[in-house]
């Protein structure tokens, strides 16, 4: 039997199981996922939350994504998911983008504390956020782009921010705002798309899939 077939068969059974409270029910899906790295167990997370309407339940799924996103490396599938199942659906951007990093990031700015993302578990959440934030609506990352923008540990996260939230066909950003941010970075002069990307957000380019040519012509002309 297949790790799919695993996650299949075994996630409606763990969900539903009433003699469990939710969040160990929640808990045992994401073991589950740690076994099998199925990205279908995310799609039903998403559902068991936005079905549950229980602060419980948004406890437990969100300290088990917060958890997994504190180490170097994480799985392609719950990168996957941070853009596809949370970050895509209007129904859940803003709170996943908040109780994922957007809150920790203006606690500490407001507290003085924001070098805590600097390195260590908290720094690696915050780089494979931002990573996957290209579909986050610009009002609701804005101010956590402007905060991180001063540590320079997190400069080349920050900059495949917004480079995806230009490529992402659902991605979000203010040219104007993005450019500024963009040359706030300590990045390596020759860095990969990094001049194309300056190019298309100096000419008001909000996104890839609205003007491809002139992304086309900024990589001619690099």
């Amino acid at each position: 039997m297949s790790g799919s077939d695993v996650a299949f068969h075994c996630s409606d059974a763990l969900l539903g199981d009433e003699r469990l409270s939710v969040g160990e029910r929640v808990r045992r899906v994401f073991g589950l996922f740690d076994l099998t790295d199925d990205y279908s167990l995310n799609e039903e997370l998403f559902t068991f939350l936005v079905r549950a309407n229980d602060p419980a339940v948004a406890r437990a799924v969100w300290a088990g994504y917060r958890s997994r996103l504190e180490t170097q490396e994480i799985s392609p599938q719950l990168r996957l998911a941070l853009v596809v199942a949370w970050f895509e659906d209007v129904r859940t951007v803003e709170t996943a983008f908040n109780e994922l990093l957007g809150d920790d990031v203006r606690r500490l700015r407001d507290e003085g504390r924001l070098i805590e993302l600097a390195a260590g578990p908290s720094h690696w959440r915050t780089a494979h956020v931002l990573e996957a934030s290209g579909p986050v609506p610009w009002s609701c990352k804005r101010d956590v782009y402007a905060a991180v923008a001063t540590l320079p540990e997190l400069a080349p996260a920050l900059f495949q921010a917004l480079l995806r939230c230009y490529h992402n066909i659902y991605g979000a950003l203010e040219p104007v705002e993005a450019l500024t941010l963009l040359d706030r970075l300590d990045l390596p002069s020759d860095l990969e798309h990094l001049a194309p990307l300056r190019v298309v957000l100096s000419a008001g380019a909000r996104n890839h899939y609205r003007s491809p040519e002139l992304w086309e012509a900024a990589l001619g002309d690099h």
